[in-house]
């Protein structure tokens, strides 16, 4: 009879520390929740799913523009779009982010002005985006080599 009881009290220790511990990753950041209805991305240059790039957007609605949503693309160039650490956005009003781009690969070009720059730069993403992917696309312009 013993061994049943500490069985159970084992379940129950397990099933706590289990708990605590996601509630402890949520609560410090360890988890980013991710965007509502999935929003996906991708940067396209000359046509082209950029494969190793970060895409920032930027609320500038506000005075300087600060991140909100952030993500790395993936192998096939889709960006699942994560919120940044405290970041909120208006689920009822329809806004204009900035979008923010930066090579984190082979690190072979980087952005043009006015596409560097988060006050001026034209790439901007509506919000609420939609179920549907949004591609964001360069003109060769945009870029140069290094």
């Amino acid at each position: 009879m013993p061994t049943i009881t500490r069985c159970k009290r084992f379940d129950g220790i397990t099933l706590l520390s289990g708990l605590a511990l996601t509630l402890c990753a949520t609560l410090w950041g360890c988890a980013k929740p991710t965007v509502p209805d999935a929003l996906t991305c991708r940067v396209l240059i000359d046509g082209v799913p950029a494969l190793e790039v970060r895409l920032v957007l930027m609320r500038a609605d506000q005075g300087a523009p600060k991140p909100v949503l952030e993500g790395v693309a993936d192998a096939n160039g889709t960006i699942a779009m994560k919120f940044v650490d405290g970041a909120e956005l208006p689920s009822d009003a329809v806004l204009e982010l900035t979008a923010m781009i930066e090579s984190v690969g082979s690190g072979e070009w980087q952005l043009n002005a006015p596409w560097s720059d988060p006050v001026k730069s034209p790439l901007k993403v509506k919000w609420p985006a939609g179920p549907e992917r949004v591609d964001i696309v360069l003109p060769k312009k945009a870029i140069r080599t290094i």
